[in-house]
């Protein structure tokens, strides 16, 4: 009797991720208690906007969403740090966890997932590639640093497929 792994069901995934942003918005909600002024800054999208490091400690954001992960469809990811140097964003990530201000990764399509099976997909490389994954074989642009959320950012128009509907859940 041979035994084969199992995708998780949609159920699964969808509880999974909200357990998910459960915790995450859970500490960024314990972080940011009793402040007033909280920014929130998309950072990644030029590269003479400084470091994630200079970011963080310039004080002035509670919260750094990177931008983009830009998802193709059909399993085609592209990181797009603008020029930004990935060999230095795992220690400015490190740095930036130690202060207590939360960092998420903003996911952007103008492609919907045309299957249960694309989101599924999708969830298993943010997972292994950005959050707490360890699969084997799977490409860490930041190494062992752990980003804290993901956003997903979708553009006007973009095709709703039920697909983007369980990633959100």
């Amino acid at each position: 009797m041979a035994l084969t792994r199992r995708r998780p069901s949609p159920v699964v995934v969808v509880t999974v991720l909200s357990v998910v942003i459960g915790f995450v918005a859970g500490q960024a909600s314990a972080v940011l208690d009793n402040q007033t002024g909280q920014v929130t800054v998309f950072w990644g999208w030029h590269k003479d906007e400084g470091s994630l490091r200079e970011a963080y400690d310039s004080g002035m954001y509670t919260m750094v969403v990177m931008s983009f992960l830009n998802v193709y469809g059909n399993g085609r990811y592209h990181l797009d740090l603008s020029g930004h140097p990935l060999d230095a964003i795992g220690g400015d990530i490190k740095h930036c966890q130690q202060v207590g201000v939360p960092l998420s990764l903003s996911v952007r399509s103008n492609h919907s997932l045309p299957t249960n099976q694309s989101a599924l997909d999708l969830f298993d490389h943010l997972w292994n590639a950005y959050l707490a994954g360890t699969k084997n074989g799977v490409r860490r642009p930041f190494g062992d640093a752990r980003l804290d959320g993901v956003d997903l950012f979708l553009e006007p128009g973009t095709p709703m497929e039920h697909c983007w509907y369980s990633l959100c859940l």
